[in-house]
């Protein structure tokens, strides 16, 4: 059995529901739906990422995946709501929203069947094909089902409660629907999983402030149950070809070098900027040496792709490492001299050193003839000298622990390079600051995309060698 998944990567509210001297409790009701109808459904608080379920402006909350198993034949949707209930005290919010969650699920099973029949009655297709060739003509009709039972049967039965709490407590009701919306997984789909964007807009209730407003990114994605093999015979040929012409859309998510691994040595997260709109935030965390929690780390907004620029062509994945504690701080050594030096005492005899190394010794004969050395006594010590350093420093400033060395990836302007033996012209974000460049890559499949990849390139520091390597999607399992 394959299994369809919805990541929710970032929710941030930019107006909470309640007014200024309240905070809100937010709930997320999700059901998911077959091609046989109800199959589950899913309450809980949602809990910002200071770890409390107290929220307002401006606050992110923690981010959450659900998931259900599903044939990969079948059409899976997925109704969602997060509703604030903040205006009940903690004990009624649990009742509240299971009375919610349970009339959802009542009135969504009863659209989903007509949607069903009314596809049925207007195509011509027998039931037993709607699921297949009717996906096109059900689709759209189950989003708008879904759409007007929110308007008809959900939003009465919030302000039911809302209505039956403000007669007995007296205080303006702040709860109420903050967003709510649908996604489909078609069959087999979607491939490769598919992310979005979208900022919500609520309807206000009278004393209460602001419309609440939430900024949300999610992702669909499907695990097949039937893994598809490429026919016997050579392996397919997997072409790497630079993303240009792609919307920088296709590239967001998280990406790192093995799609499963627990522990990436490389994540490059790349979102839309929630500072301006068109443009996207990269934020990567280069585990250099997990041991002693060395890490190279940077985060860069208000991004838009430069197109065109040219790069070497991609090759074996380059992770990044640490230098040798001696290279590029440290001076080189020069000759290592010998120093003699020579003094006059009582001593009345030499070594035969002291002859080699001093041959202008004076010598007098004794009384008896012999020639002897007098009051001489040699010497010898060693002396190491330091030279300039081989590669002096350079004056950039710190980054991440490190200082940016000679760039690795010299970026060109853009103009035809198409001669240039070894090179491509490569979409990017530019982090050049911080030596690092975010290459935008397909790959495809007999012409067809089948996939896209990041290529993390980062130039070399006085700390860390330098890193080349190609990243895809990350799905850790568990």
């Amino acid at each position: 059995m394959g299994t369809c998944i919805i990541h929710f990567n970032q929710i941030e509210i930019i107006n909470k529901k309640s007014d200024n001297a309240h905070s809100d409790s937010d709930w997320m009701i999700v059901h998911w739906f077959t091609n046989s109808g109800l199959k589950q459904s899913h309450t809980f608080p949602l809990i910002n990422t200071a770890g409390s379920t107290f929220l307002n402006s401006g606050q992110l909350l923690q981010p959450f995946s659900l998931q259900m198993s599903c044939a990969d034949s079948e059409l899976v949707t997925v109704v969602f709501q997060i509703v604030n209930l903040g205006s009940f005290d903690a004990g009624q919010q649990a009742a509240a929203v299971t009375q919610i969650a349970q009339k959802g699920a009542e009135a969504f099973a009863a659209v989903y069947l007509k949607a069903v029949q009314l596809v049925v009655a207007n195509s011509g297709l027998p039931l037993a094909n709607v699921f297949a060739d009717g996906i096109d003509k059900l689709t759209p009709v189950i989003i708008d089902s879904v759409g007007a039972a929110f308007e008809d049967v959900i939003t009465p039965v919030i302000s039911e409660l809302a209505d039956f709490f403000a007669g007995i407590f007296g205080r303006p009701n702040c709860n109420g629907d903050v967003l709510h919306d649908v996604a489909i997984f078609k069959p087999s789909q979607p491939w490769p999983p598919l992310s979005m964007s979208k900022v919500y807009t609520a309807s206000a209730l009278s004393g209460c402030g602001s419309p609440a407003k939430t900024a949300v990114q999610l992702t669909l994605e499907r695990w097949l149950d039937a893994v598809p093999l490429f026919p016997p015979g050579p392996a397919p040929k997997i072409e790497t070809s630079p993303g240009i012409g792609i919307t920088a859309d296709a590239w967001l998510g998280t990406w790192a070098e093995d799609p499963y691994t627990a522990t990436p040595r490389l994540i490059v997260r790349i979102s839309r900027s929630l500072a301006a709109s068109g443009t996207y935030k990269a934020e990567v965390d280069e585990y250099i040496d997990r041991r002693f929690d060395i890490k190279f780390e940077v985060e860069k907004d208000l991004l838009t792709p430069k197109e065109k620029m040219v790069l070497p062509l991609v090759g074996d994945d380059v992770f990044g490492t640490l230098r040798p504690w001696i290279t590029g701080t440290f001076t080189r050594p020069k000759l290592l001299p010998i120093l003699v030096q020579s003094t006059r005492d009582d001593a009345d005899a030499t070594t035969a050193l002291a002859e080699s190394l001093l041959p202008q010794m004076t010598y007098v004969p004794d009384e008896k003839g012999i020639v002897a050395a007098s009051h001489v006594r040699t010497s010898v010590s060693f002396r190491l000298e330091w030279g300039p350093p081989i590669d002096p420093p350079h004056p950039e400033p710190p980054v991440g622990g490190a200082q940016i060395g000679p760039s690795r990836f010299e970026l060109q302007p853009d103009y035809d390079f198409t001669g240039l033996l070894g090179h491509e012209m490569v979409p990017i974000f530019d982090l050049s600051e911080f030596g690092v460049y975010l290459g935008l890559y397909s790959f495809k499949h007999n012409g067809k995309v089948i996939g896209y990849g990041v290529r993390y390139m980062r130039n070399e520091t006085w700390s860390f060698t330098r890193a080349d390597v190609m990243l895809v999607k990350w799905n850790p399992l568990g």
